[in-house]
């Protein structure tokens, strides 16, 4: 018997893991909104400006959509005081995008309260549990953050 990691594991990795992780945070995000007008795909694009994709094209290869309906979701965000855009220091004809004071703090505060809820179901499981959970999350992030 294989005890090894294997095909089988990585075809739980997204049904098991990542949808289900998605979708627990945005149900943490509704539960704790406290900026009714802000949209869960709002603010995966705050927080991905926050994370340095600053800019459409980033942003929409991240989001796996067109740089076009990114630019009317940036626009939407534009308008509501949450982005402003700038030029980038090196190439001009860059458009950099930045958040808000504001925008920052309602990121930080949402993405606080979604983290914590989290964090409360993971301390459900046994001690043991949560230091296999503690010690694979930053494997499984560096070995993905490698790429293809």
């Amino acid at each position: 018997m294989n005890h090894g990691f294997g095909p089988y594991h990585l075809e739980l990795l997204m049904p098991g893991i990542v949808h289900p992780m998605l979708r627990r945070f945005r149900e943490e995000f509704k539960r704790t909104q406290t900026h009714p007008k802000l949209t869960f795909a709002q603010f995966r694009i705050l927080n991905g400006i926050r994370r340095g994709r600053n800019q459409v094209g980033m942003l929409a290869g991240h989001h796996f959509i067109s740089q076009p309906a990114m630019s009317k979701m940036v626009e939407a965000l534009v308008k509501a005081g949450m982005v402003t855009r700038g030029t980038h220091p090196e190439d001009r004809r860059k458009i950099e995008l930045q958040l808000t004071p504001r925008a920052l703090k309602t990121v930080k505060a949402i993405e606080g309260k979604v983290l914590t809820g989290i964090a409360q179901k993971i301390s459900r499981l046994s001690a043991a549990e949560q230091k296999i959970v503690g010690d694979a999350i930053p494997l499984i992030a560096s070995i993905l953050a490698e790429g293809i």
